[in-house]
């Protein structure tokens, strides 16, 4: 169970490795949508993403627990760099199992950070279940890019975060992938403060986070939706 709790712990804990990202004016978004409009940045953040807070968390969480061989994860990318990263800090081995077709610039990225990096597939699940064998084989920590309460309360530090900066918030958009994002965000600011409104954002051919509240069980989607973005 993930609290505002662990949340607050988690800032603290990842703060030698991420930004404190600023709350940027919407410009021709507010005049397209009649009120102020603030944008959180997060492209700014180590790495380009928001997903370094979850693997910060996650990896100095784990202190003396990594297997010898270090830690596997399966990722479009962006949670690769960051695991890399903060594994690059720690002294921690770390493997990434990428799509097949993963972009270059992450690749690269992935690369110079002493990652091994690993093609496999094209589905998250595909990715997931080969990362987990490669753990079991080769004595490595699996790592799971949005599925654990460490890497939930370490995106959740971005809700703290708006709070903070912007008291009088009274709805927040939350781009949803694999959900560790709007999770985390939720219990940041619904726990804090009830009255504001967080909505998830997903694509319309993927829009697996409706499909599983609507039917009250995790729904999975056939095949890996095609949209603009390399990673969702």
């Amino acid at each position: 169970m993930v609290t505002v709790e662990a949340v607050g712990e988690a800032r603290e804990r990842i703060a030698p490795y991420v930004r404190l990202t600023p709350l940027l004016a919407g410009d021709w978004l507010e005049d397209l949508a009649g009120c102020p409009v603030a944008l959180k940045p997060e492209n700014l953040q180590v790495t380009g993403s928001f997903k370094t807070r979850g693997a910060a968390n996650l990896l100095s969480s784990l202190g003396g627990a990594v297997a010898p061989g270090g830690v596997v994860t399966a990722s479009s990318g962006n949670y690769g760099l960051g695991v890399a990263q903060v594994g690059s800090r720690l002294g921690i081995s770390v493997t990434v199992v990428v799509p097949e077709g993963c972009s270059a610039v992450k690749l690269d990225g992935l690369r110079k950070l002493g990652a091994r990096v690993i093609p496999f597939g094209q589905s998250s699940k595909e990715r997931r279940t080969y990362a987990r064998d490669l753990a079991e084989a080769g004595g490595m920590t699996f790592v799971h890019s949005h599925d654990d309460p460490s890497v939930i309360a370490g995106q959740g530090t971005i809700g703290a975060e708006i709070l903070e900066a912007l008291p009088e918030v009274g709805t927040v958009l939350v781009p949803v992938g694999g959900g560790g994002l709007v999770a985390g965000i939720a219990v940041a600011i619904k726990e804090t403060r009830p009255s504001v409104a967080v909505y998830g954002v997903e694509p319309e051919i993927g829009c697996c986070l409706k499909q599983s509240l609507g039917k009250g069980e995790i729904v999975e989607l056939p095949e890996t939706p095609r949209t603009v973005a390399d990673g969702l």
